[in-house]
C-alpha cells in the first residue's frame, strides 16, 4: 500500500523541482514590461516586479488588447494584480507572480490611462505566427481603453483557459511574503 504512494510522491517532484521563475521588469524604465514577451512552461511562474511608478498587470485579449475581459460563462474577469504604487526610496521590491497553467498565449497590459495605447502590453507565449506579438503591440494605439476595473464580457475564458494562479509578493534583502490572491477559470 505505501510503494504507490511514494511513487505518486517520487513522480511529482521533478515536475516540480523543474519549475521556472521568469521576471519581467515593471516601469523600470518608464511606461514598460521589460521584457515584453517571454516564453513560458507549465508550472512556470512569471514574476512581475514593480521597480517604478503606479502600475498594473491586468489580462487582456489579442483582440482587445487595452481591455480587461469578462467570462460570460463563468462569470470571472481576467487577472488584474491591481495598481502597485511603488516607493523608489524604499528597499522591497512588490512582486506579483502568475502560476502558468496552461502554454496557451496570455495577453497583458498596464490598466493606468494611457500607457497601454502608448505601448505598456505583453504576452506569455505568444504565437511566432497567426496572432504574434508584433501583431499584438500593432494594436495598441487604435486601442479602446475602458475606465480602469470596466470589463468586456467574452464566450469562453480569456487568453490561458485552462487557468491560472496569481500571488502577490512584498521582497526585501531579508524577507518574502507571499499571499494567494486569486484562482480563476480552473
Amino acid at each position: 500500500m505505501r510503494f504507490p504512494i511514494v511513487a505518486v510522491i517520487a513522480a511529482s517532484v521533478p515536475a516540480f523541482v523543474s519549475a521556472a521563475n521568469i521576471t519581467i521588469a515593471v516601469g523600470q524604465t518608464g511606461a514598460t514590461f521589460d521584457p515584453p514577451s517571454v516564453t513560458a512552461a507549465v508550472g512556470d511562474f512569471i514574476n512581475f516586479q514593480f521597480l517604478g511608478g503606479n502600475h498594473t498587470v491586468t489580462q487582456s485579449t489579442f483582440a482587445d488588447p487595452c481591455t480587461q475581459p469578462f467570462n460570460a460563462t463563468s462569470g470571472a474577469a481576467g487577472f488584474d494584480s491591481g495598481f502597485m504604487p511603488v516607493d523608489t526610496a524604499s528597499p522591497n521590491v512588490m512582486v506579483w507572480a502568475l502560476e502558468i497553467k496552461s502554454t496557451a498565449p496570455i495577453w497583458f497590459f498596464c490598466a493606468r490611462k494611457g500607457h497601454c495605447q502608448s505601448g505598456m502590453a505583453g504576452a506569455i507565449n505568444a504565437p511566432t505566427t497567426g496572432n504574434t506579438f508584433d501583431l499584438f503591440k500593432a494594436k495598441l494605439q487604435a486601442a479602446d481603453a475602458p475606465p480602469y476595473g470596466t470589463t468586456k464580457p467574452i464566450g469562453t475564458a480569456p487568453g490561458n483557459s485552462s487557468g491560472f494562479k496569481a500571488a502577490s509578493l512584498s521582497a526585501s534583502a531579508a524577507t518574502v511574503a507571499v499571499g494567494l490572491l486569486a484562482s480563476m477559470f480552473i
